[in-house]
């Protein structure tokens, strides 16, 4: 809206027009209230030296493995490169990766439930929407082996947090 009244039938203001720029100003009004609560967004956890952080660092490399397997889920059969022979072990390895990394950039409880239920419901979706793509067809294999290597993935990061502590406090008591 332009901020002024119009004016309607009669010479008399568009009582329309005045309601909507009364929601306007008022939507504007709240938005800049929650925004003033905000103390501080930190969107990329840079650090002070503008370097990423390891945290970012790893999600970021978590998104762009999802990213990849989506690509590659999508493509026509005949452009799609083979790393290994069988489909399998590539989406156990792909899965089991971006779980990695994923699970060790969101390390809090609740995000490794989400990356637990998720990646695999996102492996399920990757295989059905194969049915739509040219040489390439969806299996029900697939998105067990990729929840397989999700789950393996996420049990890795926890493997390694848990001996973590105990490897330094050996190193210490040395």
């Amino acid at each position: 809206m332009c901020g002024c009244a119009h004016v309607g039938l009669g010479g008399f203001p568009d009582l329309a027009a005045l309601a909507t720029v009364a929601i306007d100003i008022k939507a504007t009004d709240w938005f800049w209230q929650q925004v003033s609560r905000v103390e501080s967004v930190s969107v990329l956890t840079l650090s002070k030296d503008f370097l990423p952080t390891p945290i970012f660092v790893l999600r970021l490399i978590g998104w762009i493995c999802l990213a990849t397997i989506a690509i590659l889920s999508l493509v026509p059969g005949n452009i799609r490169p083979h790393v290994v022979e069988t489909g399998q072990v590539e989406h156990l390895v792909a899965y089991a990766g971006t779980a990695f990394f994923l699970a060790a950039g969101y390390s809090a409880n609740k995000q490794l439930v989400g990356i637990l239920i998720l990646l695999p419901v996102y492996a399920a979706c990757m295989e059905t929407l194969q049915i739509f793509v040219p040489g390439r067809t969806g299996q029900l294999i697939g998105a067990v082996v990729g929840a397989l290597g999700s789950w393996s993935g996420i049990g890795l990061v926890l493997l390694l947090r848990s001996w973590t502590p105990r490897m330094l406090d050996r190193a210490t008591n040395i």
